[in-house]
This record gives structure tokens, sequence and C-alpha cells, in this order.
């Protein structure tokens, strides 16, 4: 049996036939250089390190030119061909591959992120009713209140009543329509697009749209199917 401590492996990667790994391309035969990069693996560790190449390699979005790598990392090379990371980490003799696709303590960092996003969200659609609620209730009562002084003042007869019912009624339909409070939305649209930008798979990007909860329920991403929880193993 191989020891994991003391194994070593030289994966090297470009548009050369003579590579372990070849990406040769008809359509873009010059994005990847002859020689562009090469992974080092010795015992447990990895890394990668970028060979001079035209357009570079990358690791998790950043071009680098010699980085350690780790099961969860992206590493595209010229930032178009994505490494597999579970057969290159599988290289390593005992080495477990689902540590690749464990996304479950990520995944988890996302409960707060929705809950805090219904919480902001509940704090705009609340202060804005209590505003629209006041702005409400101060233009119809003015107006009503001026109503009842000036007919105790001229000693109007009862049968204005229904105008003032009538006045009542058209004072809070205009209200409805006035009184909308453009904040809410522009406060609401911004949230909204806040949230979307980081509520989306730890692996893969792929965007989440429903409550947390229903999304662990599905244990895995339908896009890159990471693992975001672990099945709970039974007790005897």
């Amino acid at each position: 049996m191989i020891n994991q401590d003391s194994f070593n492996k030289v994966i090297r990667i470009g548009r050369s036939p003579e590579n372990d790994c070849c990406l040769l391309k008809e359509d873009d035969k010059q994005l990847v250089s002859r020689q562009h990069s090469v992974i080092y693996i010795n015992g447990k560790d990895v890394s990668i390190e970028d060979l001079n190449s035209a357009n570079g390699t990358y690791v998790n979005g950043f071009r680098i030119e010699k980085k350690v790598l780790h099961p969860k990392d992206t590493v595209r090379i010229a930032n178009k061909y994505a490494l597999n990371m579970k057969n290159i980490f599988g290289c390593i003799p005992g080495f477990n591959t689902d540590e690749c696709d464990d996304y479950s303590l990520e995944f988890e960092t996302l409960r707060n992120v929705w809950d805090r996003y219904e919480t902001q969200k509940a704090k705009i659609i609340k202060k804005s009713q209590n505003k629209q609620q006041w702005g409400k209730t101060c233009l119809v009562s003015i107006p009503i209140l001026g109503f009842i002084v000036i007919a105790r003042i001229f000693k109007w007869n009862e049968w204005y009543f229904p105008f003032y019912i009538g006045l009542n009624t058209l004072l809070t339909s205009v209200a409805f329509f006035l009184i909308r409070d453009k904040k809410k939305s522009e406060q609401l649209k911004k949230l909204e697009i806040d949230f979307r930008k980081i509520y989306r798979c730890p692996r893969c990007g792929y965007q989440l749209r429903e409550n947390w909860d229903l999304h662990h329920d599905q244990h895995n991403c339908p896009s890159c199917k990471a693992i975001w929880m672990k099945p709970v193993e039974p007790e005897f």
C-alpha cells in the first residue's frame, strides 16, 4: 500500500500533446499555451504553478503565479477550462473525494443571509405602511375638521351630512393614490439586488430563489450537485 505522506506526482497541463492533461481545441488553439501550468502533489499537499502562460491560470477567479490548492477551489486554465478537483485530489492514496463536493458548512452561512433579508424586508414594508397611514390620516382629517368648523360658524343645516360623507370618501380615495412611498420601492429593489448577488450556491453560483429551508431539504445543488446537507447517519 502506498503511503499517503510519501506520494508524489506531477501533472503537466497545456496545449502540447506531451502534457499529462492536453487542452487542444481547434477553435481556440492560442488560448492555452503549449506548456501552460503544472500541478505538484507532494503527500497531502497540492499546488499549482503557472508557467508564464499568455492567458494565465486562475484560482477562485484570481490570476495566480503559484498557489496551494484545496479540494473546494475552482481552477480554470486561461480562465475558461475548469479542472476537475475531484480527479486531481483523487490521485492521493486514501483521499476522500467527497470533501470536494461537501459545501454543507458554506451553505449553512446562507441561512443568516436569508433571515437578514426577510427581517430587513419586513422592516421596510412596516415603516412604509406606518408612513402611509399617517399621511392618509392627515390628508383626510384636516379638511374634515375644517368643514366641521365652517359648518358651525355658518350654521349649516343637517342636509349637509351626506355631503360630509361624500367628501370623506373622496378624500380617502385621493389619499390612497397620492400617499405612496416611492422610497419603499427603491429600498426593496436595492435590497433584492444585493440579496441575489450572495444568495447562491457556494460552489457554482446557482441562483437560489426559495426559502433557505426548502433549498436545504434538497440536499444537493441541482446544477453542480454540490452537497448542501450531509445525510444524517441513523443511530442504533
